[in-house]
């Protein structure tokens, strides 16, 4: 039996599942996300494979290109198209 993830580790893949669930939901890229934040490709690549963490000042980035809140990043997806 593997060992329980820690809690970052489960709160970090949250939220890539949800950055993920909206930009399906607005059939963007990696590469249209970045353009939208202004964040790099590779480091929004990074992030979405959990390579590294994002920053607040991250998460406000793409939240805003997203037109959500920050705390909607960590709710799970569900689905439904936002309007």
């Amino acid at each position: 039996m593997s060992p329980a993830k820690p809690p970052a580790d489960r709160v970090h893949r949250q939220l890539i599942l949800s950055v993920r669930g909206h930009m399906r939901r607005k059939a963007w890229s990696v590469n249209k996300l970045a353009d939208f934040s202004g964040l790099g490709r590779g480091y929004l690549s990074d992030v979405l494979t959990a390579k590294k963490s994002p920053t607040v000042r991250t998460l406000v980035k793409i939240a805003d290109a997203l037109e959500i809140e920050v705390r909607d990043l960590f709710e799970k997806p569900t689905g439904r198209s936002a309007t």
